[in-house]
């Protein structure tokens, strides 16, 4: 009877392994993209995270680049004006005289 009963456990377990595997499959698949979903959406959000610390820094490094560019043009007219100074006395002693 024993040795009956191991043969009908062990002809259910031929005719339902198919199913079976086939179940614990579908179970890892969706865990699978479950974790690789989840993975995607970190990598997603730390690329984010990354291209907004890029574009200020790039914001930075232009305010950088336009500071200087004023600074220079500001110097510039600095030098202009007392370089116009100097032509107006000049022409303000010729016409004093």
């Amino acid at each position: 009877p024993r040795v009956m009963d191991y043969h009908e456990q062990l002809r259910q377990l031929g005719e339902t392994l198919g199913e079976r595997v086939n179940a614990m499959l579908r179970e890892h698949e969706k865990d699978f993209f479950l974790a690789y979903k989840t993975h995607m959406y970190s990598v997603q959000k730390q690329f984010k995270a990354l291209k907004a610390k890029a574009d200020e820094e790039e914001k930075k490094t232009r305010q950088d680049v336009k500071i200087q560019s004023l600074e220079k043009e500001l110097e510039w007219f600095m030098n202009e004006s007392l370089r116009l100074d100097d032509l107006c006395k000049g022409y303000k002693k010729d016409v004093d005289k």
